[in-house]
This record gives structure tokens, sequence and C-alpha cells, in this order.
């Protein structure tokens, strides 16, 4: 007795824990475990059957007691257009799309307005860079003449120099 109370807790529990089908009250359980469930039920209900019939009152005469087959229907997918959500929800849901469309659009703006800000500095840091570069340029160019004037007066010096050693 004790055993098939415990497993009328079980498939309760089975029958709770099972998931939920959204917009209606049905549950999808696990088919294995409820019908292994109701099969240790049936071999409980057999091998401690004295016990059973007295805890239910007087004992049924054979031709009160039917055996049919149970059967246990699961859902493993529930179709989408076989349940149709109220129309509080439908709104809801609507106003709540209408409101993540105006948040997405805020972040792309958003989004857009800090990318552009981000182009600017870089093309004013590039800006910058090319004109340093230029000076930089130019800085070389100056000071590529500078060594080339000098080698050009080091070699008249080394010249004069050298005609005024040849004349002593």
């Amino acid at each position: 007795m004790d055993e098939l109370l415990g497993l009328l807790d079980t498939l309760e529990a089975s029958i709770l824990d099972g998931k939920k089908v959204p917009f209606s009250d049905k549950v999808v359980i696990n088919e294995r475990l409820v019908l292994t469930i109701l099969d240790r039920m049936r071999f409980a209900i057999k091998s401690d059957g004295g016990s059973v019939r007295s805890a239910l009152g007087s004992p049924p005469t054979h031709s009160q007691v039917q055996t049919k087959p149970v059967q246990v229907h699961t859902q493993q997918q529930a179709d989408p257009t076989e349940f149709e959500p109220p129309k509080h929800i439908r709104d809801h849901v609507s106003e709540l799309i209408k409101k993540a469309e105006d948040d997405s659009e805020k972040i792309k703006a958003g989004a857009n307005e800090y990318a552009d800000y981000v182009l600017a500095n870089l093309q004013l840091l590039i800006t910058k860079m090319q004109t340093n570069l230029v000076k930089i340029e130019r800085n070389i160019t100056g000071g590529r003449k500078t060594i080339d004037d000098q080698k050009k007066k080091g070699d008249r010096h080394h010249r004069i120099i050298g005609a005024t050693d040849e004349g002593l």
C-alpha cells in the first residue's frame, strides 16, 4: 500500500514538473517515466491486491472490475497555430514589440553618432599626422641640402688649402 502511494506521489510530481504548453493548461510529460510508473502501480496492485481492496472498502466483484489499457497522450511539440492567445496578451506582445523596435532604432542612431565621432577624430588625427610628415620631409630635405652645402664648402676649402700647399 505504501509503495502504491509513493508511486502516486511520483506520478503527481512528474505531472507537476512537466513543461507547460504556452497559452493552455496542458503539460508535456516524459512518456517513458509515466508509463514506467503506471507499470509499477499495476504490479503493486497485483502483488498486494488484498490490502488495496481492503483500503478501498468492500472488494469488487469480477463483473465490477474492468481492465483496459491506459492511454497516455504526450505532446512532443505544440503546434503554434493551435493556440490563440487572448486579445490582451496579443496587445501586450504588440506593445513590447513596438517598444523593442523603438529601442533598437535609438540604439542604431546612437551607434551611428558614435561611429561618426570616432571617424571624425580619426580624420583629424590623420590630417595632423600628414602635416607632421610634410614638416619632417622638409626638415630632411633641408638637412640634406645643408650637408651637401657643407660638403661643397669643404671640397672648396680642401682645394684652396691644397693649392696653397703646392705653392710653398
